[in-house]
């Protein structure tokens, strides 16, 4: 599983360790035991684990920046990738791209999503040449085809009587009750 994480997002093979820990944390997280359908968090701890926080491994990430000597216009984020998950604490462990270094933080907002549209801009599908489309009309759209005629027919011969109407200055008024 960490090979194949590691080869899948193009990843050094410095991080296998990384890969290592993320893919057996998630593995004691879900994967059951044949004879007591429980996952062995479920057997270590005796309730359900939860995986609502779970990540796509090698996520864009961004780390929230919480120093004293923050500046006025300085950005308030640092970018990272997301790498796994802390053995300590609930924090997730992040690669900060700028500092080269590895962080464990809380105050991380994952961008799922990105890695997926990265992935699916990859798999799109050259659509430049030209579809003929070709439809059937069935026997109701054919009824429909002759009365659409005939109230075209009754249009034309409304507008007709207002264009003679007009030539001839006649108008008439009704009272609306």
């Amino acid at each position: 599983m960490a090979r194949t994480m590691l080869n899948q997002h193009e990843l050094p093979t410095h991080f296998w360790a990384k890969a290592i820990n993320t893919a057996c944390y998630t593995s004691n997280k879900t994967h059951m035991r044949p004879h007591t359908r429980k996952t062995c968090y479920e057997l270590w701890k005796s309730k359900k684990p939860s995986v609502k926080y779970f990540r796509v491994f090698r996520s864009r990430c961004y780390l929230l920046k919480d120093h004293e000597n923050l500046g006025k216009f300085e950005s308030k984020s640092e970018e990272g990738i997301f790498l796994g998950y802390s053995s300590k604490s609930r924090a997730y462990r992040v690669y900060i791209l700028s500092s080269k270094c590895m962080v464990e933080s809380i105050n991380v907002i994952v961008d799922d999503l990105g890695s997926r549209s990265r992935e699916c801009d990859e798999d799109r599908i050259d659509v430049s040449k030209d579809i003929e489309v070709i439809e059937e009309k069935s026997e109701d759209e054919k009824l429909s085809e002759d009365e659409e005629k005939k109230e075209e027919q009754g249009k034309k011969g409304d507008r007709g009587r207002i264009e003679s109407s007009k030539k001839i200055s006649q108008w008439y008024l009704r009272t609306i009750l």
